[in-house]
């Protein structure tokens, strides 16, 4: 089973990738992923927060509360759209693809999804897509990928809204009602209506 997550930032879409794999064994990987990396060696100044360095923040607070600042988040942005034009729109796709056919025996959770082509390539690998909201979250900023797939259509909604015991315990269902209500072929995407 894979799932893709797609949701704005701080819906909780990190939290659904825990549940899922600390519960289900789900195997993690992230579009994110080689760009956190990169720009961790890079270790840049950050400029609101004077004086620290990328590398400083994220060992202190972690990935998930560094990306809460503004600077980080366009860091990651501007990077994923250098890549892009650089090395072409799949850049970040394939490796997340590759990594998912390497090991297709097993189940994976891809935690930012953000682009049409990120859920076109998802699905032609037989991925659902579940949305992940949370009241009083919208679009971190202005950026393409903030809101490029608002109005798509996806497979589950998980609605964040009574803490993350509720929402551990939905994902959980959530996860084993599309499991049973996979195809024993392979899961194959029908549109949702």
């Amino acid at each position: 089973m894979i799932i893709g997550l797609t949701g704005y930032s701080r819906s909780g879409k990190g939290t659904v990738a825990d549940v899922l794999a600390r519960e289900r064994g789900f195997r993690r990987v992230a579009f994110a992923d080689p760009l956190r990396d990169t720009l961790f060696a890079l270790d840049p100044y950050l400029g609101p927060c004077e004086g620290f360095r990328l590398g400083d923040v994220v060992r202190h607070w972690g990935w998930e509360e560094a990306k809460g600042l503004a600077e980080v988040r366009r860091a990651l942005q501007a990077l994923g759209d250098g890549c892009r034009w650089a090395f072409g729109p799949d850049v970040l796709i394939g490796r997340v693809v590759a990594a998912i056919r390497d090991d297709l025996g097993s189940d994976w959770v891809v935690p930012d999804v953000c682009m049409p082509a990120e859920v076109t390539e998802l699905r032609s690998l037989g991925a659902t897509i579940w949305r992940v909201t949370r009241p009083g979250t919208g679009p971190a900023n202005g950026h393409r990928t903030e809101t490029a797939l608002d109005g798509a259509k996806y497979d589950a909604l998980v609605e964040n809204d009574a803490g993350t015991e509720a929402l551990g315990h939905r994902v959980l269902e959530l996860c084993d009602i599309s499991r049973e209500s996979r195809p024993s072929t392979g899961y194959e995407h029908q549109p949702t209506s």
